[in-house]
């Protein structure tokens, strides 16, 4: 069945997308305080909600924010999904749209094109009674505003708007919500390419910063014309945590991550973000990291010489996923909440409720309930923990949060809400005081959200008489002593700063230790106070501070600090510390002294041995210059163990065809002899091609054949091709290992290969046969070889993936084309096909019994296991769908019947044309400027030059197919879908 586009596909089947998508009946007060007409929620017992605000008072909340007098600001994301003004001039497969002009700053007065729709409101409770009776606006017609912040400057007052690509200051000194004048561009460059994830969230951190989020399909090239006007734009691609001072100006917090959207910056300083993939609650930023992200999707990290990432904070697996999470740092709500993760489930219409622990210097995390359960309609967006210690809750309250479908018109602009997360038989508290004279015991508040309100607005107005009253609080415990050495610092003469910092880098609490070491300046001594707090440090996030500080200094004040953490091998097993100091030492050596760095750092020990020594050795081989080889060779010369070391040189040359690394370095592998591991022997042409294909027939290892194989790929040495075709055919040869060949002969233009396939064929399996039919697709006299077939009656045409027919008519060859079309003649796309396969499935499931899980495990193994992982068994070459809403069944379904109905991210085929004529289907798992690596159908993962690459193409087409359900019995089909709905297996209990 050819692929169903996702817009036909809604167009056609309405009411079932009606049926799944439709919100909930909305009830009167049920279980609610406030104003009627809130949508259903549950919720635990001790807790109430309470409606605060809804259509048509706002619509499209994206974010809620109290301000110093108890205003409620709700920032109306109503012009979403299109800019005004703008013309898409092409979408790409990832919905990235280009537009035919650069939106321009506001105003937008009326008549202009660019006048959106979008405002921000604000809310007064005149009463005090707990609700909103005055209603005003602050701002409207702007054009996909995402975000706002109250001034933190010396003087004056306004308030910061970020409306992408512009981040903006509207003056407002007396607070009446009427801008003083048009707004002053402070940053532009943010981009507009996906509305669903552009630049959001500003955040105050206690460093005196003004932080924000970028999502996953919006690059940057920020400038900043006010602080560093001469600049060059600032460029990432996709998700990132970034910060601005204007006094300083932008910078890049950290690298990677899910599609940020929301930030959240808790009482210790700590920086976090959701995830919108699953297993996870989100990711924990350091200043300077690079974390995961979908490299195929977004690009690679802006650093080829990161050599690493650090993931997400780690979680039992659980369903997709956190869109924000706020850390509760209050006491109104009950005691469970304490100190832990208030989350927002998007797809599952909840709140979680999850514990956090220590994780060295980093976190782990667990669910603990889910306190507010919701209908479809209820999307919660956005959570700020208030004054009074409840939590307000942004509900986008639409049915629909995809980005695919809200581009396609399925959105409701006019929905959403604003509640109150409360205890139950809560009332009413005043907001509190914050004239200058209330500010010292404002910030002993234990209400975080008091406490940095209280720092921000002694910054604003420059409050130096209070100084003595609140540097004694810097004594006590965190965390109000961390939020008064952020108050203080923020207007203390350079002289008392320079103290405070120096006091504050050895305070009892680690939180003022590490914000000591992120913000201290290298002045009259202080770097090498960052050098001897660096060698007593005891607390692993202490360092990891200390390592990204050194990130920022210049190379000579580094230096030394570089030095200090590469003795503190007591952290070797920290989950952030060695990938920290590694990307300290790499700034060192690229900017700084290479010899020195080189001499400075420590070589004993797991640090330098497992950690250091083979990222400096891809670090000097990617330097390509006579002292790079010089270092190569000094590293293998002097290692005990040099094992690793040669690891990390054959993976500087994957995806290279070259077969030398400088004459020194050749002679210490060929002197190590079978000391060095095989592929890289095989790479300089030290091992007989029978003796590489008796250790690929001789091990069990996968990873030690994909090695082999990759460097045959990539020097593509005719040598092998006769004994690897004769694996290839051999009926003993193990299925994993013959599709993994058939990988590799891919890349040899050969008229035997094909040949020798289809001769092999009647004494191959049904797996092997398929994966022979896809290699033979690769190029185009294997295609005519293949179709000589067909039309013998060797290969029945119906065997033949819907993929590799796509993969096929890629060849430009007008009489190969001819050919094809008489075997697999393009039609239209038959959407009714996919509607009418779903509803027969539908009433198949829903008779006949509710299947067996235990029979659906087996059931699940033969036909998904290849591709995809539930609970933990199966492959990563699809989604894993153990994240997934897999109780869901409509859903799961229609991901079945027409799997390229909705591609999940990241997921989206990609087809290689090659220079040579082949192509090859698969995932892109990772792009750099030089190199793509690309995953078959089979988890297979192969490394191209870019050079080498002709074209490359995302299609509409899953790698999943079609027709998959038709292999199955009725009673399989619903064993199977009884195995994919039931919960993860209980962990067995432990031996007595």
């Amino acid at each position: 069945m050819p692929p169903v586009p996702a817009a036909v596909l809604v167009s056609l089947t309405g009411a079932l997308i009606g049926v799944l998508l439709a919100p909930p009946l909305l009830a009167g007060e049920p279980g609610l305080a406030g104003e009627p007409g809130a949508a259903e929620l549950e919720h635990d017992a001790d807790l109430e909600v309470a409606l605060l605000l809804a259509n048509p008072t706002i619509a499209q909340p994206i974010e809620a924010k109290q301000d110093e007098r108890g205003r409620l600001w709700v920032v109306e994301y109503r012009q979403y999904p299109d800019p005004a003004g703008l013309t898409e001039l092409e979408r790409d497969e990832y919905w990235r749209v280009r537009w035919d002009r650069e939106l321009p700053p506001p105003p937008y007065t009326e008549g202009s094109p660019f006048r959106g729709r979008d405002r921000i409101s604000v809310h007064t409770d005149d009463d005090g009674d707990g609700l909103y009776e005055t209603h005003e606006t602050f701002l409207e017609g702007l054009n996909l505003t995402t975000s706002v912040a109250f001034d933190a400057g010396r003087g004056g007052g306004g308030v910061w708007v970020l409306s992408p690509p512009q981040l903006l200051f509207y003056p407002d000194a007396d607070g009446d919500l009427v801008p003083d004048g048009p707004p002053e561009v402070h940053l532009t460059g943010f981009g507009l390419e996906d509305t669903h994830s552009i630049a959001n969230s500003l955040t105050w951190g206690p460093d005196g910063w003004l932080y924000g989020g970028n999502g996953s399909t919006c690059t940057i090239a920020v400038t900043a014309p006010l602080a560093t006007p001469d600049a060059a734009p600032v460029k990432r691609s996709g998700q990132l945590v970034w910060r601005y001072r204007p006094d300083v100006g932008f910078e890049v917090f950290a690298e990677g991550g899910g599609n940020t959207f929301g930030l959240e910056i808790d009482a210790a300083g700590h920086v976090f973000s959701g995830h919108n993939g699953g297993d996870t609650r989100g990711f924990h930023f350091v200043d300077g990291g690079y974390y995961r992200k979908n490299f195929g999707k977004h690009g690679d990290l802006s650093n080829p010489l990161a050599l690493g990432y650090f993931e997400a904070i780690p979680h039992p697996p659980v369903a997709r996923f956190t869109h924000h999470f706020v850390r509760y740092d209050a006491d109104e709500l009950p005691p469970r909440f304490r100190g832990n993760l208030v989350a927002l489930d998007v797809l599952h219409n909840n709140l979680a409720l999850t514990a956090v622990r220590a994780n060295g210097s980093t976190f782990a995390t667990e669910d603990l309930s889910r306190p507010v359960r919701g209908g479809e309609s209820f999307r919660p967006v956005d959570l700020e923990l208030a004054f009074d210690g409840t939590l307000l809750i942004a509900d986008w309250a639409d049915a629909v949060v995809s980005h695919y479908r809200n581009h396609e018109g399925e959105i409701e602009p006019s929905t959403g809400r604003i509640y109150r997360l409360q205890p139950r038989g809560w009332t009413p508290a005043p907001p509190p005081d914050f004239s200058n004279d209330q500010l010292v015991e404002r910030l002993q508040s234990p209400n975080r959200t008091v406490r940095r309100t209280a720092v921000r607005l002694i910054r604003q107005r420059g409050a130096t008489e209070l100084l003595d009253e609140i540097e004694p609080l810097i004594d006590g415990p965190a965390p109000v002593a961390f939020d008064a050495y952020a108050a203080v610092r923020s207007v203390a003469d350079p002289t008392r700063r320079q103290a405070l910092d120096r006091a504050a880098l050895a305070h009892p609490a680690p939180s003022l230790r590490r914000l000591a070491a992120g913000v201290i300046e290298p002045t009259d001594g202080a770097a090498a106070l960052l050098a001897e707090r660096a060698a007593a440090e005891t607390d692993p996030g202490v360092l990891v501070a200390l390592a990204g500080r050194s990130r920022r200094l210049p190379p000579d004040a580094a230096l030394p600090i570089v030095a200090a953490l590469s003795r503190r091998g007591e952290f070797a097993d920290d989950p952030f510390f060695p990938l920290a100091l590694w990307w300290a030492v790499e700034r060192a050596l690229s900017e700084g002294d290479a010899a020195a760095t080189r001499a400075a750092i420590d070589r004993d020990g797991p640090l330098f041995d497992d950690v250091l020594a083979p990222r400096l050795l891809r670090w000097a081989v990617a330097q390509d210059t006579s002292f790079g080889r010089s270092v190569v060779a000094e590293l293998l010369t002097n290692a005990e163990d040099a094992g690793p070391l040669f690891d990390a040189l054959n993976e500087a040359a994957a995806g290279s065809a070259d077969r030398t690394f400088g004459a020194e370095v050749d002679r210490l592998v060929r002197k190590a002899g079978d000391r060095a591991p095989g592929p890289l022997r095989v790479r300089l042409g030290l091992v007989e091609p029978d003796a590489a294909l008796a250790e690929l027939t001789e091990t069990t290892s996968n990873a030690r054949r994909d090695a082999l194989l990759g460097v045959i790929e990539d020097t593509k040495d005719a040598r092998f091709l006769p004994g690897l075709l004769d694996l290839a055919v051999a009926p003993e040869t193990p299925e994993r290992l013959r599709s993994r060949l058939f990988t590799t002969l891919a890349g040899f233009d050969s008229p035997e290969i094909a040949a020798r396939q289809l001769a092999a064929r009647p004494g191959l399996s049904e797996e092997a046969n398929a994966a022979a039919v896809e290699l033979l697709a690769a190029r185009p006299r294997w295609t005519a070889a293949l179709l000589d077939a067909i039309d013998a009656g060797a290969v029945d045409p119906a065997a033949v993936p819907a993929l590799t027919v796509q993969r096929l008519r890629r060849h430009a060859d007008p009489a190969l084309q001819r050919r094809l079309a008489e075997h697999w003649p393009e039609t239209p796309t038959d959407p009714a096909a996919a509607e009418k396969a779903f509803a027969f499935w539908s009433r198949r499931l829903a008779v006949g019994g509710r299947g067996d899980a235990d029979r659906g495990a087996a059931v699940y193994k033969k036909h998904c296991a290849d591709c995809h992982t539930l609970h933990g068994v199966g492959q990563t070459v699809g989604p894993d769908l153990t994240a997934y809403q897999r109780t869901k069944r409509d859903q799961t379904l229609l991901a079945i019947v027409a799997p390229s109905a909705e591609i999940r991210e990241g997921f989206e085929t990609a087809l290689l044309l090659l220079e040579d004529g082949s192509t090859l289907t698969g995932l892109l798992v990772r792009q750099t400027d030089d190199t793509l690596e690309l995953k078959d159908a089979r988890g297979h993962v192969r490394t191209l030059r870019r050079e080498d690459v002709a074209a490359l193409e995302i299609t509409g087409t899953s790698l999943m197919p079609n027709r998959l359900l038709d292999q199955m019995t009725d009673r399989e089909v619903r064993d199977l879908f009884r195995y994919l709905e039931s919960a993860p297996p209980a962990p067995a209990e432990p031996a007595r």
